[in-house]
């Protein structure tokens, strides 16, 4: 029998190892089939491998469809890559004629295919579908309409873009003119498959009522009501919370607000932060960050750390911008720097490269923490801008999970 021998070096190692394999095609070819037949092999390999190349090889063939697709495959997905890094940003756009929801990667070296958030879940809707919140691939969208006073809430959606897949939400008393009702999504796929809803409602002057739809029983309850001793601001329910270490947070003038899954109730921790606001708050691999300006005349940032335990806030990046400064002279104004970031990503590890991300003007720039440098993301369409009313543009996570 013939044979072919092949070398291949090991680039860890420097070694080379011999491979002699039969030159036979139909012995090859009976080899491929015995690998092709055996669905925990096939299993190994698809573990290993992005959920966007996964998508794509549901189309392969019916029985990779019906791997890929068991929720069991999915649950060992999730095991092998734990607390993935968003991959680009979901932001609301518009132009002279209409808004819409634009998607920028954040690689544009090494960038996947780029997803485009289909908000076409009725065909009556005349685009007032807009993004809510995001969480661990999943989004939440609701169908709004101005009654004169306040927005009020038609329709809610949750959905995949990964695998574009939605559900409408049940109704429930929160769809009510006479409140105005702010909603944010907690999924936690590395936990359970089943996500949920928290509704923050402003019933009086600093009081709130806070309900929970529960996908798992596709139903909704009433959880508490809460009052706070010190004037709130902005009220909690024109800003979606901050999902991290199973709780929902907010921060007020110099409170950090928050509300536990587990217990239900709400709490309220003192801070030293300057206007802290809830848009400079972001998660990021199970970590909850706040990044906080010297002041408006400066470039200056300093990125904050939560301990799981609420004990205290660690200052994790210092960040000056200046070498920012001379490429985008539209930032200034009167004085005044105008930027805003959009969302901060950590790396797998503490050398690995970590970035926010922030806009001036029409242009999106990648700052790395590291290494101090930047550039600029895919701008949007010609004469399109960030919508400044949008409060947070919606990380964007890769996910098979099902909603």
């Amino acid at each position: 029998m013939t044979t072919i021998t092949k070398r291949i070096r090991v680039n860890e190692s420097d070694v080379v190892s011999v491979v002699t394999m039969p030159n036979n095609p139909s012995s090859s070819l009976r080899a491929a089939d015995k690998i092709g037949s055996c669905d925990d092999l096939i299993t190994e390999i698809m573990l290993r491998l992005p959920e966007i190349s996964l998508i794509r090889f549901k189309s392969v063939s019916k029985r990779w469809y019906s791997l890929i697709s068991d929720p069991t495959f999915n649950q060992l997905f999730q095991k092998h890559n734990p607390n993935p890094p968003a991959s680009g940003l979901y932001a609301l756009v518009k132009n002279p004629q209409k808004q819409h929801h634009y998607f920028i990667p954040f690689d544009v070296e090494n960038r996947s295919r780029a997803l485009n958030l289909n908000l076409n879940f009725d065909p009556d809707d005349l685009g007032t579908t807009r993004v809510v919140h995001s969480c661990n691939g999943l989004t939440l969208c609701s169908r709004q309409f101005w009654n004169g006073k306040v927005f009020t809430i038609d329709d809610c959606y949750v959905c995949n873009p990964t695998i574009n897949q939605f559900t409408m939400l049940p109704k429930h008393e929160i769809f009510n003119e006479n409140y105005r009702c702010g909603m944010t999504l907690a999924f936690d796929p590395w936990k359970s498959p089943y996500y949920k809803i928290v509704s923050v409602r402003n019933i009086g002057k600093d009081d709130y009522s806070i309900g929970i739809y529960n996908s798992q029983t596709y139903s909704w309850k009433d959880s508490c009501r809460c009052t706070f001793a010190f004037r709130v601001s902005r009220p909690l329910n024109t800003t979606p919370g901050v999902y991290w270490n199973n709780a929902f947070h907010w921060l007020r003038q110099k409170y950090l607000i928050y509300f536990n899954l587990d217990e239900e109730v709400v709490r309220t921790i003192p801070t030293s932060f300057r206007c802290a606001s809830s848009h400079n708050m972001f998660e990021s691999r199970d970590h909850l960050l706040f990044v906080e300006r010297d002041s408006s005349f400066s470039w200056k940032l300093k990125i904050h750390e939560l301990k799981r335990d609420y004990s205290e806030w660690i200052v994790k990046y210092h960040v000056d911008l200046h070498q920012i400064g001379p490429s985008f002279p539209e930032a200034l104004d009167y004085g005044l720097i105008r930027f805003r970031v959009l969302s901060v990503v950590l790396g797998e590890k503490e050398e690995d490269e970590s970035f926010f991300v922030l806009s001036i003007g029409d242009a999106v720039v990648r700052f790395n923490l590291v290494a101090e440098t930047f550039y600029k993301l895919p701008n949007f369409i010609a004469h399109t801008k960030l919508v400044s009313e949008f409060p947070h543009a919606c990380q964007f996570i890769a996910s098979l999970c099902s909603v």
